[in-house]
């Protein structure tokens, strides 16, 4: 048997000892980052070295690093990595960089990133004339349906909110007339095209003033009333407006047929000049009232023709028209309104003597009709309609002045 043979055992020399342990002491001195180290991911890369242990980062350490991580500006690493630097860069020892150290948008595929950018506005391709004129339709069915709506409304109630939604008709009479209009316009019936712009910008006044809701009330009203005398009683557009308007309230049997709205047209506009020339009096009431429709009532019984006759049953359409050029007209044209309404008044027996009073100023006014002083926008208005369908003149405002002329 043989002896055993003594171990010699290895010692470091001191001076290598000194090195490794001050190596280890400058390392533990350091704050450690999982980045700077490269363990954030980097998973198991086999067995430390053992002259070098590496310092173990707890759970709640590798949270708050991540965190650190997704900050605008990233840490650079210990390495020298340059910030955003990509998964595989080498750190330190071969370790990968911490991905986490880029920015977000690094980490989205190219088409995530174009939906963090603003909105380009896309250009709607111009209407086609088709469809421009699909619209137009509409635009005008919609405006004679308020039109319709207008003249069946209250007038002595604030009804207007309720003209723009129809809520003012009948249902049964609203479904006929929609469906009388629609065909109109679909067989390009010209009076019933183009009513659109015309009344959009005349509704918005209507909704915000009861001086113009009633003006142009009376005017729809007197202008679809004289349309259905020139209709057979059995024709269906006749049904309809009898049906809008409701029965007519007949003051002398005729012929012609002088109804109540005439005489309060007259009655009317006797109030309004006598408070336009005396602003502190008036002459409305009733016991003044009933008197004045006794004057026309006697006027038309005595009348020489008629013709005559017929030019005072208009005369409600003469006062709704001069209502509305009223509203718009300017100073100068207001004061030639009141003239030529004046001139008209005296046939009735009104006004004579106040008017002589101003007979030089009247002269020339006398002369000049009332027509001339008639708005675009009102001639536009009396060429269209069922008013100038049954009456098949353009513009019919030419006609209906002339026939309403009060007789001396």
């Amino acid at each position: 048997m043989q002896p055993e043979m003594p171990v010699e055992v290895k010692t470091a020399k001191p001076a290598t000892m000194g090195l490794l342990l001050a190596l280890s002491a400058l390392i533990l001195s350091q704050p450690v980052a999982a980045a700077d180290w490269g363990y954030d991911d980097m998973g198991d890369s086999g067995p430390e070295p053992s002259s070098v242990v590496a310092p173990r980062v707890n759970s709640g350490a590798k949270s708050r690093i991540r965190t650190t991580a997704k900050s605008p500006t990233p840490r650079a690493s210990a390495a020298g990595a340059r910030p955003g630097t990509t998964k595989g860069a080498t750190v330190g020892s071969g370790t990968t960089a911490d991905e986490t150290s880029l920015s977000p948008q690094d980490h989205l595929p190219d088409q995530e990133k174009d939906l963090d950018r603003p909105a380009q506005p896309i250009k709607a391709a111009p209407p086609t004339a088709a469809e421009l004129n699909a619209r137009n339709r509409v635009v005008d069915l919609k405006s004679w349906m308020e039109i319709y709506a207008l003249a069946a409304s209250s007038a002595k109630d604030d009804d207007r909110h309720q003209i723009l939604n129809l809520k003012v008709l009948n249902e049964d009479t609203r479904k006929k007339l929609e469906q009388f209009t629609f065909e109109k316009i679909e067989q390009n019936v010209p009076e019933y095209i183009g009513i659109g712009p015309l009344w959009i910008p005349l509704s918005k006044k209507i909704s915000e003033d009861m001086d113009y809701k009633e003006s142009y009330r009376l005017l729809f009203r007197a202008l679809l009333r004289h349309a259905v005398d020139r209709l057979e009683p059995t024709a269906v557009q006749a049904e309809l407006i009898n049906e809008l308007l409701g029965p007519t309230r007949i003051a002398e049997i005729g012929p012609p047929v002088l109804t109540e709205e005439a005489i309060d047209a007259y009655n009317d506009m006797t109030c309004f000049l006598y408070s336009k020339r005396h602003p502190d009096h008036t002459v409305e009431g009733e016991d003044n009232r009933r008197m004045f429709a006794e004057v026309i009532r006697e006027k038309y019984n005595t009348a020489p023709n008629a013709e005559a006759k017929k030019a005072m049953c208009k005369f409600d359409l003469t006062w709704a028209a001069f209502r509305c050029r009223y509203l718009d007209a300017s100073t100068a044209d207001k004061d030639k309104l009141l003239i030529s309404m004046e001139d008209k008044s005296s046939a009735a027996g009104r006004s004579q003597a106040a008017a002589q009073t101003r007979a030089g100023a009247a002269n020339g006014a006398k002369k000049q009709s009332v027509l001339a002083l008639t708005s675009p926008k009102l001639l536009k208005l009396f060429s269209l309609g069922p008013w100038a369908e049954s009456a098949k003149t353009t513009p019919v405002a030419v006609k209906m002045n002339q026939m309403s002329l009060p007789t001396k």
